[in-house]
């Protein structure tokens, strides 16, 4: 009997230990974590002739990020976005021009990451997607909300050269306001090689079931491939895509539509020189080639206007110039836009970009300049110019 007790009293001292230790483990990941804190402060200027009144936007981005220490192979992800208007709010009424830069605070990730398997990475919650050039899936880091997605994602690379990525998105966070979230059911693969020097091939397959948003209208399958590569002080991108209907009523007559995307590139030290040409295709006039989840600002120009892909598709011809010049890192591009069926003009526009580091504030200046043809009833000039400044510590 006497054995019996001590034995009992011995086993639940070990059993407290046991848990007192398990919550100091728990405890130090948690409080030995890393906190990182940046601000974005950013002013937004917009003339648009389609309004009455311009808007300017000043906003100050504050963004706390958190991610514990390991424990048992598992992570913690949190970030906390607040955006708030500096001065007197001067957008978002009917007359002006949309700034998609709302006030608010937003729980921007909730993830848990679990490394313990060999080569891969699996992850679960609010979290940032980025793949590749943004082109398909990106999180609109421009803008000073953010896309994120509430998913599943397995990242493996246990074979040479090579990633691959697999998601399955259950809504994806809208980076304007919550009531334009979207719900689906949606799966992403994305593998890439490097395998071949100074190249990188990459294939994808985008099942987008987007039947709660827009009544399907964008519900898509994308299968596509992407090289880029460069001989010497040359390089080039080559991209081919194809998507159609999915996840459609039987009684819909579906559609076909082509992505095209060549670029060349030169090097003249300090100056890189481009030429390329984007074509989003389009099914008879009816229905144009569509990227709901990228990150459209970084394409067809920074005036936005062809954020949605016109029924008669787009074709985005452009060339620019990417410099140093004393410190300071100067892009500009030229854009001309026609339709990709038929014979519409869009218009054309120039974008420039100044920036420049001054310790750890990068500052930023640019200028976007939209002329619409005047044979188009959809679009009207615009003019947009920013002036950011940012930090992290």
């Amino acid at each position: 009997m006497k054995k019996s007790t001590l034995t009992l009293i011995t086993g639940a001292s070990l059993s407290c230990f046991t848990v007192s230790a398990l919550a100091e483990d728990i405890r130090s990941a948690l409080t030995d974590g890393d906190v990182d804190l940046s601000l974005r402060y950013r002013i937004e200027q917009v003339n648009d002739d389609a309004f009455d009144k311009d808007s300017v936007a000043s906003t100050l981005k504050t963004r706390l990020t958190y991610q514990s220490k390991s424990y048992n192979d598992v992570q913690l992800i949190l970030e906390f976005d607040d955006v708030h208007v500096v001065g007197e709010q001067n957008y978002g009424e009917g007359d002006q021009p949309v700034i998609a830069d709302p006030e608010g605070t937003d729980l921007n990730q909730a993830a848990l990451k679990y490394s313990g398997l060999s080569d891969t990475d699996l992850i679960l919650g609010k979290q940032r997607i980025v793949l590749g050039n943004q082109r398909f899936v990106g999180g609109v880091a421009w803008r000073q909300h953010e896309q994120t997605y509430n998913a599943f994602t397995i990242v493996n690379k246990s074979l040479s050269n090579t990633t691959i990525v697999y998601s399955f998105i259950d809504q994806v966070n809208h980076f304007v306001e919550t009531k334009a979230d979207i719900n689906t059911d949606s799966h992403v693969v994305y593998i890439e090689n490097k395998s071949i020097n100074n190249h990188k091939l990459t294939g994808y397959a985008f099942l987008y079931d987007l039947t709660d948003f827009d009544n399907g209208a964008q519900s898509t399958q994308t299968f596509g491939a992407r090289l880029d590569g460069a001989i010497g002080d040359l390089g080039y991108s080559v991209e081919y895509a194809q998507q159609s209907e999915y996840s459609r009523p039987s009684s819909d007559d579906g559609f076909d539509v082509d992505y095209q995307n060549l670029e060349v590139s030169y090097k003249f030290q300090p100056v890189k020189i481009l030429a390329g040409l984007e074509v989003l295709g389009s099914d008879d006039g009816n229905i144009g080639f569509s990227t709901p989840t990228a990150t459209k600002h970084k394409f067809n120009g920074w005036a936005d206007k062809f954020l949605a892909t016109p029924a008669d598709g787009l074709e985005d011809t452009y060339f620019g110039a990417i410099a140093n010049v004393a410190g300071v890192n100067v892009k500009a591009f030229y854009h001309s836009y026609e339709a990709n069926e038929g014979s519409n003009e869009y218009g054309d526009e120039v974008n420039i970009a100044l920036s420049k580091k001054f310790g750890k504030v990068n500052a930023l200046l640019k200028y976007a300049d939209y002329s619409a043809d005047e044979d188009d009833t959809v679009r009207e000039d615009a003019q947009k110019v920013w002036l950011q400044l940012a930090t992290k510590f």
